[in-house]
């Protein structure tokens, strides 16, 4: 059996993901100890519904594309 030598695409995605998701974290902690946590989530929550208030059609079409490919995803993967 031989071993696929190198690095795969889907490897370097993932590492790339995974530093990320800490980087993040590490950014919510920070805001959290300087006590603007909950002042930059009621932010971002209020330009979150400004924008689909001004263009709901953006955001219908954005949440059935991930409803539409999770589904198409599922059933491929049920397939195999």
């Amino acid at each position: 059996m031989k071993v696929k030598k190198g690095i795969s695409f889907l490897r370097i995605f993932w590492v790339t993901f995974l530093i990320l998701i800490a980087l993040f974290l590490v950014y919510l902690y920070q805001l959290y100890t300087e006590g603007l946590l909950a002042k930059k989530i009621l932010f971002t929550v209020n330009q979150l519904t400004e924008m689909t208030k001004k263009n709901p059609i953006l955001c219908a079409g954005l949440v059935s594309y991930i409803i539409i490919f999770f589904l198409g995803y599922s059933i491929g993967k049920k397939r195999r």
